[in-house]
């Protein structure tokens, strides 16, 4: 299974020329020497298109996540790439972004064969590492997901404890069991022995240890089993609370200035 990925310095680059800040004051874009030199990877978990696709459940109040035709970004990429040029202008060590798309498998091997983690693992990390020189060590390499995301950066956090530097989750899509998740998606795992063995809540002590983050809304329908998950978290995890963001990315564009400089501060050399 090839990777499916929205990445490279040189495409990062011209995506990045072709956008226009909208923000008051403008700001100089960064080039890809500079992103280079900062000698980091944000590897962004779950594209666009993953989380356009990704069927929730009506008992989570009918979350319409948004699709590039109707307004949203057209990748991860296009998402971030100002947002670090602002953080980068303001003080902090740049990096570059890679993006890889998760499909619809729930980052762990499903019954029929698929398994996007491990294409994460074996597959994408080799080819950030080896064709464009980023990542290679754990303080090179850091971890952002979003929704389904969101759960793939824990799970791949819990099982490699120390592949990142830091980790932000940001509204991840988890349920505290899994009738939890019967009673939504239904498909997110194969069986009961398929969640516990995926679990990211059971197995939160698994991160300890990695600089993380998670945000979340209060009026995200996953919020209830984000508080789960961060009353379990090891000793120094951050968590974040915003008063009615929900699960759109005009909520999540609120989290990133401030979940980038958490990345950019522990990065190391």
């Amino acid at each position: 299974m090839g990777p499916s990925a929205s990445f490279g310095p040189d495409d990062l680059h011209a995506r990045s020329q072709r956008r226009r800040r909208s923000r008051a004051g403008g700001g100089r874009l960064l080039t890809r020497r500079e992103l280079l030199l900062g000698g980091g990877a944000l590897l962004t978990l779950a594209a666009i298109e993953t989380l356009e696709h990704t069927r929730i459940g009506d008992d989570l109040g009918h979350v319409r996540l948004p699709s590039p035709s109707g307004g949203g970004p057209r990748s991860v990429i296009d998402f971030l790439a100002g947002y670090l040029s602002e953080i980068v202008r303001d003080g902090a060590r740049p990096f570059a972004l890679a993006s890889v798309d998760g499909g619809q498998s729930y980052w762990h091997r499903r019954a029929g064969g698929e398994d996007r983690m491990a294409m994460l693992m074996s597959e994408f990390l080799p080819l950030c590492e080896g064709r464009y020189g980023l990542g290679g060590s754990r303080a090179r390499r850091a971890g952002m997901g979003w929704s389904m995301g969101g759960y793939g950066v824990l799970l791949a956090a819990e099982t490699r404890p120390h592949l990142f530097s830091s980790v932000v989750a940001t509204s991840p899509a988890i349920w505290p069991t899994y009738q939890d998740m019967m009673n939504g998606p239904r498909d997110a795992f194969d069986s009961a022995a398929d969640f516990a063995a995926h679990d990211v809540i059971g197995h939160a002590a698994r991160l300890a240890g990695t600089p993380l983050l998670v945000d979340c809304g209060t009026a995200d329908p996953f919020y209830p089993f984000v508080r789960d998950l961060c009353a379990v978290l090891p000793a120094g995890a951050h968590h974040h609370y915003l008063p009615g963001a929900g699960h759109d990315f005009a909520s999540w564009s609120r989290f990133q200035p401030a979940a980038l400089r958490f990345v950019a501060r522990h990065f190391g050399d």
